[in-house]
């Protein structure tokens, strides 16, 4: 046990006064301190490892509580090889995933994110985290969990109580499914998650094309088109804005610029097949995407293709080699991202003078909704320009969801030390702008907690709190998060 005060989170600058910190490291340990603090009526606030970064980190949404850290109970308790499951504690990393598989030889995807090795799968699971390995929406993959109520009652998903592999085969269960009811709220502590692995294909290509901004439209079809078939084995799909790499590309000489990205954007998705099915498959994809009458040609890109390319840079002189070889990393991360490895891409954004907030807007997957926010997002930025928003714009990335619904995700930059009201409210401004438009992020930093309940969905809000209200009437766990 660690004395302190106050807990920090670096990349918004705020702080938050706790009782203590606490790492226990068995589930007993857990129900003991959920049982103490019932009896007590005191607060405690659970993170699977702390490293949120972006929403809040570690941190409890108001001062008080106990502050939980699971990241010692970090056991990968057991794999099925035959269902492709895995049993792990919350604590388990993408990287200590990808080194037990790669160890013991079992060729399956990590479900990850660009935030490198040290992210818990189970923390982002339960914060409907994505990434682009299936299974894309994380929260999918859990399959059932163990764990605490307020007042110490254990739960154990529908049909694992009858026969624990069963419960990894179905996970709906019998009757109502509470099991859905977890991701994102504040009535149990979660110590163990059996999670969904997919097995790895022969072949993992990722297919790159840039494109225009008036080809917007275009490119909605085509993610329509593509993520409708299913019998096209394509997925990640992921549009990456490019004008901080436009204005390197431009200082270029003219023989190396023929061979890069020369558009705004990039639409990047992935192949993963057998090495028999590659060729119909990218000829299929290729005919599709020729179809749709696009400005620029798609390239396509394999692990073996993307080494070679880096061998070829360092070749040249220094001059050009410095100015190709950030891409070349930037395109061998993604390609770890879609492989299912784990990737630092995410990280490109952090800077230690600033902090971070993320806004992530679900949008339809329709050329007009797509438009209508990409017109709110340039609005903002003209604001920032003009000082009215504390942020900067850092990235767009638009993240395919299912083939109706796509994510927009945004990077807010700021510098440290911008008073905190400041930041809160134009935050809170943008969240009603949004609103004002029909559109909604997924999920919500903890700095922005007070705010979601009154302005997002307060019906909807309401009920959960009644829920949460009688299955916690003292607010024990994670107080305040995801209700008043």
């Amino acid at each position: 046990m660690e004395q302190t005060t106050q807990v920090n989170d670096q990349y918004s600058g705020r702080s938050v006064s706790v009782e203590d910190v606490i790492y226990p490291t068995t589930s007993d340990e857990v129900r003991n301190l959920v049982l103490r603090a019932s009896a007590m009526k005191k607060p405690l606030y659970f993170v699977s490892g702390g490293r949120n970064w972006g929403y809040g980190s570690g941190l409890p949404v108001q001062d008080g509580s106990t502050l939980i850290s699971l990241e010692k109970m970090n056991q990968i308790i057991s794999f099925d090889r035959e269902l492709g499951v895995i049993e792990i504690e919350p604590g388990v990393t993408q990287g200590q995933l990808e080194r037990y598989l790669d160890e013991n030889g079992l060729n399956y995807y990590v479900p990850n994110t660009g935030a490198g090795p040290d992210g818990t799968i189970v923390g982002n699971a339960l914060e409907r985290g994505f990434g682009m390995a299936p299974i894309e929406n994380h929260a999918q993959g859990l399959l059932c969990v163990d764990g605490f109520l307020a007042d110490g009652t254990p739960y154990q998903s529908a049909l694992s109580e009858v026969n624990p592999k069963l419960g990894s085969c179905f996970p709906m269960g019998i009757g109502p499914s509470l099991d859905a009811f977890i991701p994102q709220s504040s009535w149990l502590v979660v110590t163990k998650a059996k999670v969904q692995l997919i097995r790895r294909t022969e072949v993992c290509d990722v297919m790159i094309l840039p494109f225009a901004r008036h080809e917007f439209g275009q490119v909605a079809d085509l993610l329509q088109q593509l993520s409708a078939r299913i019998d096209l084995p394509t997925g990640g799909f992921k549009i990456l804005n490019q004008r901080q790499l436009q204005h390197t590309l431009n200082d270029l000489p003219d023989v190396v610029r023929r061979f890069t990205p020369r558009s705004d954007w990039t639409l990047a998705f992935f192949i993963r097949s057998s090495k028999r099915l590659r060729r119909p498959i990218c000829s299929e994809v290729a005919q599709i995407i020729k179809d749709l009458k696009f400005d620029q040609h798609c390239s396509r890109w394999s692990d073996g293709k993307i080494g070679r390319a880096q061998k070829l840079v360092s070749l040249l002189p220094s001059s050009w080699r410095s100015l190709l070889q950030t891409p070349l990393i930037d395109l061998a991360e993604l390609h770890r991202l879609g492989d299912g490895r784990t990737s630092m891409i995410g990280h490109k954004i952090l800077k230690p003078e600033h902090g971070l907030l993320w806004l992530s807007p679900l949008c339809p997957l329709s050329s007009k909704d797509i438009g209508a926010l990409t017109r709110i997002v340039d609005r903002w930025e003209r604001m920032s320009a003009d000082n009215k928003l504390p942020f900067q714009i850092a990235t767009q990335t638009w993240t395919v969801l299912n083939q109706r619904t796509i994510a927009l995700v945004l990077p807010l930059l700021f510098p440290l030390g911008t008073p905190l009201d400041f930041i809160h409210k134009s935050y809170a401004h943008m969240l009603e702008e949004l609103r004002q438009h029909g559109f909604s992020p997924y999920r919500f930093p903890s700095d922005t907690m007070p705010y979601v309940t009154e302005m997002i969905a307060p019906r909807y809000f309401s009920l959960i709190q009644r829920i949460e209200n009688a299955l916690d009437p003292d607010r024990v766990i994670n107080a305040h998060r995801y209700h008043a």
